[in-house]
């Protein structure tokens, strides 16, 4: 067996995203989109049909860590931010209802903490009682993306796996 690389860990944060939003997996990106226009950046983002609206994430690495563990063995520990946006909607109290959602991928998390790989080859969320465990919200208000006022929520999440 090998290691997980960053791309499977990438698309595993992703597709537990989407299981746990019931969000197309075309609104979960598994790395942060721009575009030209703002319009096609809103495409990026917006469903079809009853999902018409704003909403949608994107996954980013932001660091890596590796610490030596023994001989020809590191441990590497990826921080990744996590971004969602959802248009705010008064009327059906778009906020919670992002606040919902979060909690959900949250859980998910906790419940199945394995990202990528299987056997002893995984990455997983880190989760013990020395380290900062599962996704963690760091910011979330409303901002203007792609021409639409929205809720941002953002959040990190470690990974970790041997090499």
């Amino acid at each position: 067996m090998s290691t997980p690389t960053l791309a499977a860990i990438r698309a595993g944060i992703a597709a537990r995203i989407v299981a746990a939003t019931g969000l197309d997996s075309g609104l979960v990106h598994e790395f942060e989109r721009y575009a030209k226009t703002q319009e096609k950046l809103r495409q990026l983002y917006v469903g079809t049909g009853a999902n018409a609206r704003l909403h949608g994430y994107h996954v980013r690495r932001v660091t890596t860590q590796e610490i030596y563990v023994d001989v020809n063995r590191w441990r590497i520990v990826h921080e990744w931010r996590v971004r969602g946006y959802m248009a705010i909607d008064d009327e059906d109290a778009s906020e919670t209802l992002l606040d919902d959602e979060i909690e959900a991928i949250r859980d998910a998390l906790r419940a199945n903490p394995v990202i990528a790989g299987s056997g002893s080859e995984t990455a997983e969320c880190t989760f013990d009682e020395e380290e900062e465990s599962g996704l963690q919200v760091i910011d979330s208000g409303p901002v203007m993306f792609a021409g639409v006022l929205a809720h941002q929520v953002v959040g990190r999440l470690r990974t970790r796996h041997f090499e």
